[in-house]
């Protein structure tokens, strides 16, 4: 699976901003992706390309 496009990361980093305006998410948020909570190859994964 390919990483994420410019457009695809700044749709989320969008999507957390709009949910932190509206206080449904935490000023202080932390996100992690699936590869850091799930066993290995447990779903597909965009790599590396999305932890940047």
């Amino acid at each position: 699976m390919a990483s994420p496009n410019e457009k695809a990361s700044n749709a989320i980093r969008s999507l957390i901003d709009c949910g932190v305006k509206s206080g449904h998410v935490k000023e202080n948020y932390y996100v992690i992706t699936h590869r850091q909570s799930q066993r290995p190859g447990y779903t597909e994964c965009p790599g590396d390309g999305a932890l940047g």
